[in-house]
């Protein structure tokens, strides 16, 4: 199987003011979802692949922007290889709710950061 990018996740140190912008300027649906502690939004452009709209995290140093994930389709042999390769894992799996999949991030050899995405049974 190919390796698609699957989602687009801003990293923001104002997401109020950039889930606006997005907002104004290309229409998408800007919806917030409450986890406890955290600002997250997921942001609809209304076709092709969905994005989410967050703080800066500190697994990612402090990372500002357009955090892209890539689709495999087996997370842990793909975060072993990734290591394999140089990379270095800053994330290690975590388990979206009812099915919606598992996620990780690494670094790659050059220090830019990926997010591994394993499309869950919903």
């Amino acid at each position: 199987m190919a390796h698609p990018f699957a989602y687009a996740e801003l990293h923001s140190p104002d997401v109020e003011r950039d889930g606006g912008f997005y907002s104004r300027l290309f229409g998408w649906k800007v919806t917030r979802f409450p986890i406890p502690g955290k600002y997250y939004a997921e942001l609809d452009p209304g076709e092709g692949f969905p994005g989410g709209l967050t703080e800066p995290q500190p697994q990612l140093r402090g990372f500002s922007g357009w955090l892209t994930y890539v689709r495999v389709d087996d997370l842990a042999a793909s975060v072993r290889k990734a290591r394999e390769l140089g990379a270095t894992v800053v994330q290690e799996e975590v388990v979206i709710p009812d099915g919606g999949g598992r996620y990780a991030w690494i670094l790659d050899p050059a220090g830019s950061p990926l997010g591994l995405w394993e499309k869950g049974k919903r």
